[in-house]
């Protein structure tokens, strides 16, 4: 049996689930919120040392997203191209963020493409606040993006 840790950061909250996983089998254990200030601080006050596991879900407020229209299509390409579009449109350009993209539409021979980023700063942040309790996540992602994609 091995021990996850699932984390749900909201605006102003951060909830912490731990999850017994047995083969397919999962059961919630413990739920656990804790305050998040206005500057993204907070403090996490978990015993963390048997978790095998640990998966960060960050709210979509911390993102910033825009839609590029590509003429191509090839997943491969978009990366290639994505930051040098991305360095006109977002302050500090894109060596400033961490992003990931999809694509959501196409139009003639183009693609829409959705940019979602974060601060490197921010994620650092949360990385690091986690990491010195103990906690280094294996996938961080926005459940709420997924939703509304």
């Amino acid at each position: 049996m091995s021990r996850v840790l699932f984390i749900d950061f909201k605006e102003k909250e951060l909830t912490a689930h731990i999850f017994h996983v047995r083969g397919n089998i999962s059961e919630m254990k413990e739920t656990r919120s804790f305050p998040i200030s206005g500057q993204h601080d907070f403090s996490f006050e978990r015993e963390t040392g048997q978790i095998e596991s640990a998966y960060v879900s960050l709210p979509a407020a911390w993102f910033n997203f825009r839609v590029i229209e590509l003429p191509f299509s090839d997943k491969d390409k978009i990366r290639e191209t994505l930051p040098f579009e991305l360095d006109g449109v977002i302050l500090g350009g894109s060596n400033a963020v961490i992003f990931d993209d999809v694509i959501v539409g196409k139009s003639g021979n183009a693609v829409q493409v959705l940019a979602v980023y974060i601060e490197k700063n921010l994620l650092k942040k949360v990385l690091d606040a986690l990491h010195s309790n103990g906690i280094d996540p294996v996938h961080v992602t926005c459940l709420e993006l997924r939703k509304k994609l």
